[in-house]
Order: structure tokens, then C-alpha cells, then sequence
């Protein structure tokens, strides 16, 4: 895993960070009242969003052991999804589209020269190569 420093946050990022942390945790609580749905885990993240407020309102400096506790859980769980995903498209999207045209006996990128021509130039039609095509191109 590549190591990135994190940061020293700033007392205002540390601020916005509690805050945000109340709301969501906070939110988890009040999926529980709402749903009459009493388990431990949505009370307690109930709690904790106030318990995360307090301090991100008075004295956002305490949050800097939590804020950088959770960029060290964000930067893992970032590099596990990133490979994750990765993997499943190459495996589970790019392997069967090419198995399908291997069998089907399609060359996408036309690496077989045709046999007993004068020329391998490729004729394109003029439409596409207007100048005003290649302005603005995005």
C-alpha cells in the first residue's frame, strides 16, 4: 500500500469534519426511532453524533485523533476497493467480451494485413477531416 501522509488538519476542517460526523451518525439514530427499529448499533450512533458535536462546536482540536484515525481507515478501505473493482471488471467484463470475440473470430484492432493487395492504406472519407472538426475539440 502506498503511504500518503495525512495532513494536519486545520481547526476549521477538524470543525467541518465533526459536524459532518454528528449529522451522518446522528441520521443512523434517527432511522432508528423512526422505524421503531431499537438496535444497539443505530442507538449508539445516535449518541455518538451528539457526542461528536460538543466537541466539533467548543474545541475542534480534540477530533484530530479521530480525523486522522479515519483517513487511515478511508485510505485502506480506498486502496481495497480501488483493486476490488478493478479485478472484477478486468475478470468479470473485459475476460468474456474478449473470450466471445476470440471465439467469434473478431479482431477488433485489424492486426491481420489482408493478403494480395497493392496498398495497406486505409482510405477515410473526407466528412471527418474538416478543420472546423479540430477546433473546440472539447
Amino acid at each position: 500500500m502506498i503511504k500518503k501522509e495525512i495532513p494536519i488538519p486545520s481547526p476549521q476542517d477538524l470543525r467541518k469534519f465533526g459536524i459532518m460526523m454528528a449529522v451522518v451518525l446522528s441520521i443512523f439514530g434517527s432511522i432508528a426511532i423512526w422505524r421503531q427499529y431499537w438496535t444497539i448499533f443505530y442507538v449508539l450512533g445516535g449518541i455518538a453524533g451528539f457526542v461528536f458535536l460538543l466537541p466539533a462546536l467548543l474545541f475542534p482540536t480534540m477530533l484530530q485523533p479521530v480525523y486522522r484515525y479515519w483517513m487511515k481507515f478511508a485510505m485502506a478501505l480506498g486502496w481495497f476497493n480501488s483493486r476490488v473493482i478493478l479485478s472484477l471488471t478486468f475478470y468479470l467484463l473485459f475476460t468474456p467480451i474478449s473470450f466471445i470475440q476470440k471465439l467469434i473470430g473478431r479482431d477488433a484492432m485489424e492486426r491481420e494485413f489482408p493478403k494480395k493487395t497493392d496498398s495497406y492504406w486505409i482510405d477515410r472519407s473526407q466528412e471527418t477531416y474538416k478543420p472546423k472538426h479540430f477546433e473546440k475539440q472539447f
